[in-house]
C-alpha cells in the first residue's frame, strides 16, 4: 500500500495545479469577450491575406502588399468589428455552434462585403477629388533618385565581385575598383541634391562605400599574402552590406511605385485632363491611355480580391467555430468506462438532430449502434458514419445481434398507434424505450430534440388532439365564480388546472381531505398567479356548510367531480357509496337550485351503464336525480360521462407500475378484461365543452376510443419498464373481483344517443321517472344505507335501478 505521508504529499503538489488552471479558466472567462474580438481581428487580416493570395496566384507581391492591402486592412477591421458585434458574434458559445451561428457569420461577412466594396467604388471614382495631384509627381521623383542611385551602384558591385572572386587581387582589378567608386563619389556630389528624398540610405552607402575605397587603397599599397587576403575578405563583407543596402532600394522603389499606382488609380480623370491640355504627342498619348487602362484593370482586380474576401472570411471564422465544437465534442468528453447501446427509430430529420445532439453531449452516456427506418431508400445508408441497420419488424433480431440497452423513438410526428407497434414488435427483449418530444414542442422551441424522456403508457394509449371550442368555453367561464367539489381528486384537480386557463373571476376548491387541496392550491397560485383561488374544507354532505359558502360567495358554475369511485371498495362499504355519491349530490344540486345559480355539472362514469356494482349503480340514482331536478329548476343540471382515465389515483396504471417497481408479480383480473381509457387532461377538457352545449337534462358521453384490454397494458408496462413479460416480471390472473364486469358499456353511436356538434361527445336518450316514484325509492334507499347492510341496499337499488345486476355478477359474501 502507498505511504500515507506519500499520498498527501502528492496531493499537496496537485493542489497549486488544480488551482492555477482555475484561476486560468476563469482570467479566460472574465476576458472572454476581449479575447473573441482578438480572434476576429487576427481572422480578419488573415482571411483579406488569402483573397490577395488566391487573386495574385499566390504570390506575394508588393505591388499589392504595400498598396491596396494596407488600404483595405485599415478600411476592414472596424467595419467588420462592427458589423460582426450588430451581428452578435462576440456573444457567442463556440462550442455549440450550429446552422443558425452560420448563416449569422455569412450575413455579417456579406453586409461587410458590401460596405468594402463600396468604399473601393467610391475610391477608385471619387478619390482624385481628395488626394493632391501633385502626389504623383513627388513619387516620380523619388522613384528616379532611387533609379539613378541604383544605376551608379551597379558598376560599384560589379567591379567588386570581380575582385573578390580572385585568390590574388590583379592589380587592373584594383585600379578598376578605385575607378568607379570615384566616379560614384563625383556622381554624389554632383547629384546630392536630388537625393534628400532618400537621404538617410544614402548616407548609409556612402559610409560603406568610404569603407570600400580605404580598403582597396590599402590593397593598391601591398603588403605580405596574408595581409592582402585579410583585405579581401574585408571588402567581401562590405560589398555583402552594399548588396543589402541596394536591395532596400530596389524594395523602397517597389513600395513607391505601388503607392504611385494607389494614388493614380484614383486621378485617372485629372491625369486625362492634363493630358487633354498639354496637347501631346500620339506616342504620349498612347502611352497615357495604356497606363490609365492597366490602373483601371487593377482597380477591377481589387473588386475580386472583395468578393473573395467575403468567402475566406466565412471559412475561417466558420472553421475556427467548428473546430472548438468538434475538439469538445471529439476530446474535450468525459464519458463512462460502459456506454449504454443505443438504437434509433426513425431515420429522419428528428433522428438525425437526435444523434447530432447525442454526439455533441459533454457527458455522453450512450453509443449509438445504428438507426431503424421502415423506409426501404433508406436502408444501408449512413448518417453520420451511423448505419440504417433495418426495418421496424426487424428489430428483435438487431437488438439481439446488436446488444441493444435502450431504443429511442425518433418519431415526434407518430400516432399512438405507430408508437405501439414499436413497443409491441420489441416485447420480449429487456429493453428500455425512450422518445423524442413532440413535433409541437420542438417547433415551438419548448424543448430540444435530445430532451428524450421514457415511453409512458399514455403515449401508447393516448389519443388525437381534442378540437375544443375555445370561444365557447371561454364564455361559459371568463369573469365568473366557479366552485369545484371534489377539488384535491384526480379529476377534480385537472378540472380545477383547465378552468385557470380562462381567467374565471374566482375558483373555490371544496374537498373534504385537507393535504390534497393544500398541494392543488399551492401548485394552482404557482401556475396562475393571475386567478384569484380560495380552497375550502367541506363536506359535500354537509348542508348548512354548503348554504354558508353559496350565500357567501355566490358561485355561477358547479363542477361536481367530488365522488367514491373505487368499485370494490364500495362493494364492502355500500352505505358510504350512498351517502357520498347519491346524498352528497343531492345536497349539493338542492344548495344550488334554492340560490339559482347558473350551471351544474356533474362528472360521472361509463360504470353508471347497465351498473353491475354499487359505486356505478350510486352514480346512476344521483343522474336521474339531478336530471329530474333540472325540469322545475332554473339552474341548468346537466351530466358528462366517461370511462377510466390514466393516471388516476387508484387506477390500474399507477398499480402496474408500483407492482413492476417490486419485481412482480403483476396481478390481473381476468385475461378477457378490457377498458376505456382517456388521459386526465383531455376528458376534463371534454367535459367542459359538453357542459357549454347543455340547455339542462341532458347526459353527456365522451367518445372513449377502442377499449384496450387489460392483459395488453400489463404487457406492454414490464415491456416498457425494460423487462421481459413472464419471464422477469410474472403475471397473474387473480379473477374478477366485487363488481366488476369484463366489458364498460360506452358509445356515442347507437340507437340511444344523440349526436352533438362535436364529434366526441353525443347525448345519451332516456326516459326520465315519475318524480314522486323516484324522490320515495331513494328516501327509503337512504334510510337503508345508514344500517350498511349489503344485501338491503341492493334490493333497494334493484327497485330503482331494475337494470342492475350486481348480487349476480360479483359473488359477494355479506
Amino acid at each position: 500500500m502507498p505511504d500515507n505521508d506519500t499520498t498527501e504529499k502528492g496531493r499537496l503538489q496537485q493542489t497549486p495545479d488544480i488551482h492555477a488552471f482555475s484561476h486560468l479558466a476563469e482570467t479566460v472567462l472574465h476576458y472572454r469577450k476581449l479575447l473573441i474580438i482578438s480572434v476576429h481581428i487576427v481572422v480578419f487580416a488573415a482571411a483579406l491575406i488569402l483573397a490577395f493570395l488566391f487573386a495574385f496566384n499566390m504570390h506575394v507581391d508588393r505591388k499589392w502588399l504595400v498598396g491596396p492591402f494596407p488600404f483595405l486592412l485599415l478600411a476592414a477591421l472596424p467595419i467588420k468589428l462592427i458589423v460582426f458585434g450588430w451581428y452578435g458574434q462576440y456573444r457567442g458559445w463556440w462550442r455549440y455552434v450550429g446552422i443558425t451561428d452560420l448563416i449569422q457569420i455569412a450575413k455579417a461577412s456579406l453586409f461587410s462585403a458590401i460596405i468594402l466594396m463600396t468604399l473601393w467604388t467610391a475610391y477608385g471614382l471619387y478619390g482624385g477629388l481628395v488626394l493632391p495631384e501633385t502626389w504623383p509627381a513627388q513619387f516620380d521623383e523619388r522613384i528616379e533618385s532611387l533609379e539613378q542611385i541604383m544605376i551608379q551602384l551597379r558598376p560599384v558591385e560589379n567591379e567588386l565581385t570581380n575582385l573578390t572572386a580572385k585568390r590574388k587581387p590583379v592589380p587592373q582589378d584594383i585600379e578598376n575598383c578605385r575607378r568607379v567608386v570615384n566616379r560614384f563619389f563625383r556622381w554624389y556630389y554632383k547629384k546630392a541634391a536630388i537625393l534628400h528624398y532618400s537621404r538617410k540610405e544614402v548616407n548609409k552607402v556612402i559610409e560603406t562605400l568610404e569603407v570600400i575605397d580605404e580598403k582597396i587603397n590599402a590593397l593598391h599599397r601591398g603588403g605580405s599574402a596574408r595581409t592582402l587576403k585579410d583585405r579581401i575578405g574585408e571588402i567581401k563583407k562590405e560589398k555583402k552590406r552594399l548588396s543589402k543596402i541596394k536591395v532596400k532600394f530596389g524594395r523602397h522603389q517597389t513600395n513607391l511605385v505601388s503607392l504611385r499606382d494607389m494614388v493614380e488609380m484614383a486621378q485617372t480623370r485629372q491625369i486625362l485632363r492634363r493630358i487633354e491640355e498639354a496637347n501631346p504627342s500620339e506616342e504620349e498619348r498612347s502611352k497615357t491611355e495604356a497606363r490609365i487602362e492597366q490602373l483601371k484593370g487593377f482597380w477591377l482586380q481589387i473588386h475580386g480580391v472583395i468578393m473573395l474576401d467575403l468567402f475566406t472570411t466565412i471559412m475561417l471564422l466558420a472553421g475556427a467555430r467548428m473546430v472548438v465544437r468538434l475538439y469538445h465534442e471529439e476530446y474535450f468528453s468525459s464519458t463512462p468506462a460502459v456506454l449504454k447501446r443505443f438504437l434509433i427509430v426513425g431515420a429522419g430529420d428528428a433522428g438525425e438532430a437526435l444523434l447530432r445532439e447525442m454526439m455533441r453531449i459533454k457527458m455522453g452516456e450512450y453509443h449509438v449502434v445504428g438507426f431503424v427506418d421502415d423506409d426501404p431508400v433508406k436502408q444501408g445508408m449512413r448518417i453520420h458514419g451511423v448505419p440504417v441497420l433495418g426495418a421496424v419488424d426487424t428489430l428483435p433480431k438487431i437488438c439481439t445481434e446488436q446488444k441493444i440497452d435502450e431504443i429511442g423513438i425518433a418519431l415526434p410526428s407518430a400516432s399512438h398507434k405507430e408508437l405501439r407497434r414499436v413497443v409491441q414488435v420489441c416485447q420480449g427483449t429487456n429493453i428500455r424505450f425512450r422518445t423524442v418530444p413532440s413535433i409541437t414542442d420542438i417547433a415551438s422551441g419548448k424543448l430540444r430534440v435530445s430532451q428524450i424522456r421514457d415511453v409512458e403508457i399514455h403515449d401508447l394509449l393516448g389519443r388525437d388532439v381534442v378540437e375544443l371550442d375555445l370561444d365557447d368555453i371561454e364564455h361559459f367561464l371568463k369573469g365568473k365564480t366557479i366552485f369545484v367539489t371534489g377539488a384535491g381528486g384526480s379529476i377534480g384537480s385537472e378540472m380545477c388546472r383547465q378552468v385557470c386557463k380562462f381567467k374565471p373571476k374566482l375558483l373555490l376548491l371544496a374537498e373534504q381531505a385537507e393535504n390534497p387541496l393544500f398541494f392543488i392550491e399551492r401548485e394552482l397560485e404557482t401556475a396562475f398567479s393571475d386567478v384569484r383561488i380560495l380552497p375550502l374544507i367541506c363536506d359535500i354532505t354537509d348542508k348548512p356548510r354548503l348554504r354558508q359558502l353559496f350565500a357567501q360567495y355566490k358561485p355561477q358554475v358547479v363542477i361536481h367531480a367530488a365522488a367514491h369511485k373505487h368499485v370494490p371498495l364500495m362493494e364492502t362499504n355500500p352505505g358510504e357509496a350512498v351517502k357520498n355519491n347519491v346524498i352528497g349530490t343531492m345536497t349539493v344540486a338542492e344548495v344550488i337550485g334554492d340560490f339559482g345559480d347558473d350551471n351544474f355539472v356533474m362528472i360521472s362514469t361509463d360504470k353508471a351503464v347497465n351498473p353491475t356494482s354499487i359505486m356505478g349503480s350510486t352514480k346512476r340514482i344521483a343522474e336521474t336525480y339531478i336530471q329530474d331536478l333540472n325540469s322545475t329548476s332554473k339552474t341548468h343540471f346537466v351530466t358528462v360521462r366517461f370511462g377510466n382515465v390514466l393516471g388516476s389515483n387508484g387506477s390500474v396504471v399507477p398499480i402496474f407500475k408500483k407492482q413492476i417497481a417490486d419485481g412482480g408479480p403483476v396481478t390481473v383480473t381476468h385475461p378477457e378484461m378490457r377498458r376505456y381509457f382517456m388521459t386526465i387532461p383531455e376528458a376534463s377538457q371534454l367535459v367542459l365543452q359538453a357542459a357549454t352545449m347543455g340547455q339542462g337534462g341532458e347526459i353527456f358521453v365522451l367518445d372513449m376510443g377502442e377499449p384496450v384490454k387489460i392483459l395488453d397494458l400489463a404487457t406492454e408496462l414490464i415491456t416498457l419498464s425494460g423487462f421481459k413479460p413472464n419471464e422477469d416480471i410474472e403475471i397473474v390472473f387473480t379473477g374478477m373481483r366485487p363488481g366488476e364486469k369484463l366489458f364498460e358499456e360506452l358509445s356515442i353511436e347507437g340507437e340511444d344517443m344523440l349526436p352533438t356538434r362535436h364529434p366526441k361527445i353525443g347525448i345519451w336518450k332516456n326516459i326520465p321517472k315519475d318524480r314522486q316514484t323516484l324522490r320515495s325509492e331513494i328516501a327509503k334507499l337512504i334510510d337503508i344505507a345508514q344500517d350498511q347492510d349489503y344485501d338491503a341496499i341492493v334490493n333497494e337499488i334493484k327497485v330503482l335501478l331494475p337494470e342492475y345486476l350486481g348480487d349476480k355478477n360479483n359473488n359477494n359474501n355479506h
